[in-house]
Order: structure tokens, then C-alpha cells, then sequence
């Protein structure tokens, strides 16, 4: 409980992220022995008297969050992808539900039984977030058309309608950094360029420009209908998110769209995948300012460093 008040109040301190870092190692360690104890209190002998209720619990946990959270986001005007994605995040118990429940058995207030129970439900709503987690993208996919509900017909995160007949332009996603660079030249050179981003300060410094801003993400299918790829004649993804690409590329590809690609990545496997799917050229930024470097010292550096 101390530990937790500390993290607490250390979250506001202007330098909680130096902290964070300086403590990483040593909560690495605490969190390995917190995993040992949760399988030490889980006694198998209260198993079958404790299963049913724990399994009742875990889908009251996992589907009861989703609901309740996708609910609320969609009442406050947010959209279903991003209600959904909200709701996974969360959709487990905390540890400090376990952390209450152990002192609840110090005190005598529960039993053994009981505390196996939770113990459990946390097992099985642990594992089955993560996995909802590192796949929320393609569950969405499956069960989007069920999340409609959550939805209202106007949202909290508009996107810009553009013309229908947008034809030969640019589309860039990303324009935070990469993507800035790239809106500068395309405005010095006056060519039909549309952003998409869901940066607030991206949304806040085209605001007062005349470029087209679609405010959305660019895994969400309707945000890409908006952008009339089929008649672009390039699109350019500063977004190095694997999934996000090879969304993008599967829509192209399903609707027919010939415009070349230049698609950000983060590793060489990724680059590789998203070349097999189509991509016309994927970037690796960490290679390619290697490779800058390397240049530097090839043509300057090296050679100055020889003449002395």
C-alpha cells in the first residue's frame, strides 16, 4: 500500500519519467516475485468449489468492462473503434484488488477459498486481455458491426468530408514529424495533398490552413473511405505501426487502387512483410540514418580525419 501511495505521488512530480526509469530494474524484479505469490495463493484444493464462480466472474470482468466502458466513451461522443480499444485496455482485474483481498485474509475477513477465487479470476482475465490486447485490431474487425450501439450518429472526433471528386492528389498519414517535412515541400510546390491524422496538435496547426485534414485513424476502414484512394496518384504512411500498413494496403488492394506507396516501417521484418504485400517502397527510418551517417563519414569525415 505504501509503494502504491509513492507511485502515486511521485506521478505528479515534473520528473516522474527520470524516475520511472531509474526504478524500472528494480520493479522488473518485484513484479517476476509478485506472479510466484499470485501461483503460491491459488490452492488447488479449493479449485472445484471455487471454479464456477470464477469463471462467471472472469466473463462478468471481460465482457461486463467492455460493455460498461463502450457504453460511456459512446455517450461522451467517441467512436466505436476507439470505445473498443479503450475497453480492452482495461478489461482485468488489478492487482490491487489482489492486494486487498490478501489483506482481507490477514485480517480473517475472507477465506482461503475466497481468496483462491480472485486469484484465479485474475489468472484467467490477465491472460485473456493480453491476448485481446496484442490482437484488438483484428477482434475489432470481427465483432466492429456488433459495436454500432455504442456509436452515436454524431461524434467527438469528426472528420473532415471531402469532395467526392478529389482526383490525382497526395495522401499523406502522419504529419507530426516525418510528415511535416513532407506538408512543407508539397505546400512550397503547391501540389493537392490530404493529411490524415488524430494528433489534437496536428489538428490544432492545420486549423488554420487550407490544406484538408481528415481528424482519424488510419486503421479505422471508414476514415479511408473518405480519402478517394482509388484516384490518388501516391500515398505516403509516416505511420510505422505494422497493422495499421497492412490495413491500408489490404483497402487499396480491395479497391482496386493503383497509386503507388511509400510506407514507413519499424524493423526490416516489417519492411519485408509490407513488401510482400504490395508496398511500391518501405522506409526503415533507423536505416536510412544509418546509412546518412555512413555517407558522412565516407565523404567528409573520413577523409579530413586522414589529412591530419
Amino acid at each position: 500500500m505504501g509503494g502504491f501511495l509513492a507511485g502515486l505521488a511521485l506521478s505528479n512530480l515534473p520528473e516522474h519519467l527520470e524516475v520511472a526509469s531509474k526504478v524500472r530494474p528494480l520493479r522488473d524484479f518485484f513484479l517476476a516475485l509478485f506472479f510466484l505469490y499470485l501461483g503460491t495463493t491459488l490452492k488447488f484444493d479449493d479449485l472445484a468449489t471455487v471454479l464456477f464462480p470464477a469463471v462467471v466472474l472472469s466473463l462478468f470482468v471481460l465482457v461486463g468492462k467492455l460493455v460498461i466502458v463502450a457504453a460511456i466513451m459512446g455517450s461522451m461522443g467517441y467512436r466505436r473503434r476507439t470505445s473498443f480499444l479503450a475497453s480492452v485496455n482495461v478489461s482485468q482485474i488489478s492487482e490491487f484488488s489482489l492486494i486487498i483481498m490478501a489483506m482481507g485474509l490477514g485480517l480473517g475477513h475472507i477465506t482461503s477459498p475466497d481468496m483462491s477465487m480472485v486469484v484465479l479470476v485474475g489468472v484467467v482475465t490477465m491472460s485473456v486481455s493480453t491476448y485481446l490486447i496484442l490482437n484488438s485490431e483484428k477482434v475489432f474487425d470481427k465483432i466492429k458491426h456488433r459495436l454500432t450501439i455504442f456509436e452515436k450518429k454524431k461524434t467527438q472526433e469528426p472528420s473532415m468530408v471531402l469532395a467526392s471528386n478529389l482526383i490525382g492528389h497526395i495522401v499523406l498519414f502522419g504529419a507530426h514529424r516525418t510528415g511535416a517535412v513532407l506538408t512543407d515541400y508539397f505546400n512550397k510546390k503547391k501540389i493537392a495533398f490530404v493529411v490524415v491524422d488524430f494528433n489534437p496538435e496536428v489538428e490544432k496547426a492545420f486549423s488554420l490552413s487550407t490544406t484538408p485534414l481528415v481528424f482519424g485513424d488510419m486503421g479505422d476502414y471508414e476514415t479511408l473511405d473518405l480519402l478517394c484512394l482509388s484516384k490518388a496518384r501516391l500515398v505516403i504512411s509516416t505511420v510505422p505501426t505494422l497493422e495499421d500498413n497492412k490495413k491500408l494496403l489490404e483497402y487499396m488492394r480491395n479497391k482496386k487502387a493503383s497509386a503507388s506507396t511509400i510506407i514507413c516501417a519499424k524493423t526490416k521484418s516489417d519492411a519485408r512483410i509490407l513488401t510482400m504485400l504490395g508496398a511500391t517502397k518501405v522506409i526503415v527510418p533507423e536505416v536510412v540514418a544509418g546509412q546518412y551517417i555512413k555517407s558522412l563519414l565516407a565523404k567528409r569525415l573520413v577523409p579530413e580525419m586522414l589529412k591530419t
